[in-house]
This record gives structure tokens, sequence and C-alpha cells, in this order.
């Protein structure tokens, strides 16, 4: 989502959803707009009239841990500051001047180096990347914490501090590794293998209810995104533009509780 040619795709989707849904046709429109968007594959079309369904609303709900804590308090200092943000590979942060200008995974080191070093020291990097938190978060166990991590198995369970991240695909990484942020509210389920949750990340595509403008300049912002589950509950696929989502986008999602 870095272009308004993308944007247009998307809102021919969304014409085809409502046109088509059900049919081979919409099958074949969506998945030729993820390719055109540069989304990894593969795309899943959203169930009929799911993009009808109203937004979510969030119950409030505090962090698991101290750890969780500080994250929150972190953010809700960049929030208080932020004059200017803008996606960028290079973290600059003036914080004096309220200047954040980030990618997601620099956005989310630069919190962690405030509120759970122990953690930041678990990637075993210098510089994570999406994939980095993707990868060690889905090592992590599940009844205790390893190295700063703790990984949240049930989706129901994700509460505000918390830590969403997936993996791209191979051959999509030379435009991202993949995605990381923050959940800032505890998950609402919208259907049965769909939950709503409110995030703040770092990119130039505005989700639901986003707190950025459609400038794709991006940077930090609000906004909600849905997450889609299988039968055993693991997340597969997820919504960029929640409950207004023409479609799913085809990832392994999982959910890390830093230490």
């Amino acid at each position: 989502m870095r272009s308004r040619r993308k944007r247009r795709v998307w809102l021919g989707v969304l014409a085809a959803v409502v046109l088509s849904s059900g049919t081979p046709a919409l099958d074949r429109a969506v998945r030729w707009a993820g390719e055109t968007a540069g989304l990894p594959s593969p795309v899943l079309p959203a169930p009929l009239f799911d993009v009808l369904r109203p937004a979510a609303t969030f119950q409030a709900s505090t962090p698991a841990n101290p750890a969780t804590e500080r994250a929150m308090a972190t953010l809700a200092r960049v929030d208080r500051r932020l004059r200017h943000t803008r996606y960028q590979h290079r973290t600059h942060v003036l914080e004096a001047r309220g200047v954040y200008r980030w990618d997601c995974s620099g956005m989310v080191n630069w919190v962690l180096a405030r509120s759970s070093r122990r953690a930041l020291r678990g990637l075993g990097r210098e510089r994570p990347l999406a994939m980095t938190y993707a990868r060690v978060i889905t090592r992590a166990p599940t009844d205790t914490a390893r190295r700063g991590w703790q990984r949240v198995q049930r989706v129901a369970d994700v509460r505000p501090g918390d830590i969403f991240a997936w993996e791209s695909p191979a051959r999509f990484r030379r435009y991202a590794t993949g995605h990381v942020g923050f959940v800032v509210q505890a998950p609402e389920r919208v259907r049965d293998d769909l939950w709503a949750m409110r995030i703040v990340d770092s990119t130039t595509g505005p989700h639901q209810a986003d707190t950025r403008s459609w400038d794709m300049v991006g940077g930090t912002g609000y906004g909600t995104m849905t997450f889609q589950t299988d039968a055993h509950g693991d997340v597969i696929a997820y919504g960029w533009w929640g409950t207004r989502s023409p479609a799913y986008i085809s990832a392994r999602v999982v959910f890390g509780r830093p230490r």
C-alpha cells in the first residue's frame, strides 16, 4: 500500500466483492489485485457482505505484566509528543521536537529499548526486523518466558502491550520481511473465526479507523486490523482494513509478550 495506484486497485476489489461474491470471478479478481499491489499471496476473498460489518468496539483492558505496561506508557508518551512522523527504514527520533521517523520494526525496537531491554536482547540482532520478531515469537514457550519472550497462544488472551508479527514469503522479502506492531486493546471477536484488534504500527497504508491520512507518507499511527483463525485457533490471515477488509492476506501471525 505505497501508492495511490494501490489504493485504486483495492477500491476495485471492494466493488468486485459486492458484485461477484462467491463466484470464481471474485477469487480471480482478488488474487490479481494482491499481485498488482505487490502483496504476498494467496489473497483470500472475504465472505459476502463482510465489508458491511460495523466497526468493532473495544472494551477497556490492562497490560499483562510490567514490561507491557511500560511499553504502553512509552507509546502514550510518543502519542502525546507526536508532531511529525514518516515511514522510513532509518530510525530518526527527536523526542523533544516530536519527530518520529521509522519503519515498523524500528518503532518496536525503539519502544522495547525503553520498556524491556531483556526482550530486545533476546531477539539476537543489533537491528531486529519484522521477520526477526516473527521467528523469535514462534519459538517462544507459551507457559513461561524465555530470553524475554512468551508466545500468546490464544487470540482471546492477547492484551495491550503485546506484539503481533508475521513473516513475508521469501519471494516478497525484497519489499518487506514482514510486519510488526503493538496491540493496544484486547481483541474483540466479530465472528467465530475473526478477531478485531486495535493496534499501533508504522506503515504507509492506513488501517480501519486510522489516525493517519492517505498521504502515503505514513509513519506511526493507530488503527484496527482483523485476524482470521483456523479450527485450531491459530491465526492464518489478516485483514489490513479491519472489518472493512474486502480480502484477507494469508499469513501466520503470532503474538508475543515481552517480559
